[in-house]
């Protein structure tokens, strides 16, 4: 049993750090894309799926105006996960 805990420990800080690197990359060049996905993954990390944040972290991965161009419908993404979670970024900022 005290093995589950352990393994259990190292998987809630292995998530962690995870977490605070992708929180990282979310500090952008562009104001507007610092806050926009800085302030989405403050507010929804905590209901991303596996997936969705792997899709997050897929878009983080590349160059503001790329990120702009998808968030912003200038261009399509090729992967189904970003197109979503893009959809999920624009009905994100809508809200606010």
């Amino acid at each position: 049993m005290s093995e589950r805990l352990s393994g259990d420990r190292v998987d809630e800080r292995d998530a962690a750090v995870r977490g605070a690197e992708i929180a990282w990359r979310c500090r952008r060049g562009l104001l507007e894309l610092d806050l926009w996905l800085g302030g989405f993954w403050a507010a929804q990390r905590a209901t991303l799926r596996t997936h969705e944040t792997a899709a997050f972290a897929r878009l983080l991965a590349l160059s503001d105006m790329e990120i702009l161009d998808r968030l912003r419908g200038r261009s399509a993404p090729d992967d189904a996960d970003v197109d979503a979670l893009i959809q999920r970024l624009k009905n994100f900022r809508e809200a606010q």
